[in-house]
């Protein structure tokens, strides 16, 4: 698969986690990835990272003939770009939810731990993530930022969300003004995750798409 590694996703849309849909790749051929307006060119460019039929890709917006689309790896390395609509295909998705939460999520500079919960119905989240890991001179300088989560919470089918207090896991909506908040939405093989930008230090935040690690890594 050819892919150009980027970083994990910025998102600027509020409403992203929601409004994010799952496509499948389904022409028979490779499907490259276009830049939009670029200085190389105007309108749809091709370059040289693709999708292969069957890949999985979150849709994120749509515009002439065109889907914004992320790609995420088996490595957590996220793509991102616009994709011809006419080479994809919708993906409804499973039908059930509570066994698809249970794994080890990854993103680049980031990973959740999702487990079952001491309580029937319940589940056990617990993260980690960077900023600053991936560039060697802070690494030696010491200057990596850090950030946690961490909540016990009972998912709405595909959805959850939880807020993290100094007694333990709140609903979202009591989080505090310094206190972190997430939201997470299941969209196999793809988990999205939302939080409030106060869950670690300086520049440090879980939001992106993330891959399940295979078994053993």
């Amino acid at each position: 698969l050819g892919l150009a590694a980027s970083p994990a996703l910025a998102q600027d849309d509020a409403n992203w986690l929601d409004s994010a849909r799952l496509m499948r790749v389904a022409a028979p051929a490779k499907t490259f990835f276009h830049d939009r307006d670029t200085d190389r060119c105007k309108g749809f460019c091709p370059r040289k990272a693709f999708v292969l039929k069957g890949d999985a890709v979150l849709a994120l917006g749509q515009a002439a003939g065109f889907v914004e689309a992320e790609y995420v790896n088996a490595k957590g390395v996220a793509t991102r770009g616009w994709l011809r609509a006419k080479d994809l295909m919708a993906d409804p998705g499973p039908k059930q939810a509570p066994s698809f939460w249970m794994g080890n999520w990854k993103r680049i500079e980031a990973d959740i731990a999702i487990r079952p919960g001491t309580k029937a119905g319940t589940l056990s989240i617990t993260g980690d993530a960077l900023w600053g890991s991936l560039d060697p001179e802070r690494v030696k300088r010491g200057a990596v930022n850090i950030g946690q989560i961490e909540g016990v919470v009972t998912p709405k089918g595909f959805q959850l969300s939880f807020a993290m207090g100094e007694n333990g896991t709140l609903p979202f909506e009591e989080v505090d003004e310094y206190g972190c908040a997430v939201r997470m939405r299941l969209m196999p093989p793809y988990l999205l995750v939302d939080d409030n930008d106060r869950c670690g230090g300086h520049n440090v935040s879980f939001t992106g798409t993330y891959v399940r690690k295979a078994t053993g890594k």
